[in-house]
């Protein structure tokens, strides 16, 4: 079962995945065509300068890509750990009491009656 619950979240977050990278890659490929227009109108050719800063750039690109899919995976990750521990929870006791600890006792309730002498 857990083999099948995997293979359908890999599915889902496959397609998810695409759909949001493709979501980012439109507006951050507009803006880096954008920038290199730009620089070709400015004058700058590709240089030891421009070389580095387009690879600084892609690389924070990239890390925003793969936090982004690091967020949209992270309920699959805290699923199946969870699945596992509640699913061994009904069959090893010890378990099912950390889960599932007993009430506490309710508070006892001391009333005393109001007091007849005046305030002050």
């Amino acid at each position: 079962m857990k083999i099948v619950m995997a293979i359908g979240a890999a599915i889902v977050l496959g397609i998810v995945s695409v759909i949001v990278v493709v979501a980012i890659a439109i507006p951050v490929g507009a803006l880096g065509l954008a920038a290199v227009l730009t620089g070709k109108a400015a004058g700058l050719t590709w240089n030891l300068q421009t070389i580095t800063l387009a690879v600084v750039v892609g690389s924070v690109v990239l890390a925003f890509f793969f936090y982004i899919l690091s967020l949209i995976a992270v309920p699959a990750i805290v699923f199946f750990p969870a699945y596992s521990i509640y699913f061994f929870a009904s069959r090893y006791p010890r378990l099912g009491s950390v889960l599932y600890p007993a009430p506490p006792s309710p508070p006892q309730a001391s009333f005393s009656p109001p007091s007849t002498e005046p305030i002050g």
